[in-house]
């Protein structure tokens, strides 16, 4: 949380280190429970990504929580008012327990 405060600090230059609203978010449903994965699945899911704001957006870096993700974007630059998609792969990987996977773009 406080590195997600730097950062509205940073970017949106805000007093109040706040992000803004739910209803300017770049992507709508961010958070996608896969349900129960078996090992050695491959899970494939496609993000949209919505540029609603006024400027340029500029896909910097995807960073995935472990080797057992991977992620693709096929852009570079998000116009205001286009969309891309990003897509993220799992690869169930040799550990049997409940785990929490991400990538953060």
């Amino acid at each position: 949380p406080k590195i997600r405060e730097l950062y509205a600090q940073l970017i949106f230059d805000s007093q109040d280190h706040k992000f803004p609203d739910e209803t300017s978010s770049l992507c709508k449903n961010a958070v996608r429970s896969l349900g129960v994965v078996n090992r050695g699945d491959t899970i494939t899911r496609l993000f949209r990504l919505n540029n609603n704001t006024d400027s340029d957006l500029t896909l910097q870096e995807v960073t995935p929580s472990c080797h057992c993700v991977s992620a693709k974007a096929d852009w570079d630059v998000l116009k205001s008012g286009e969309y891309a998609d990003v897509e993220i792969i799992y690869v169930a990987d040799t550990i049997p327990q409940q785990f929490h996977r991400y990538a953060d773009v």
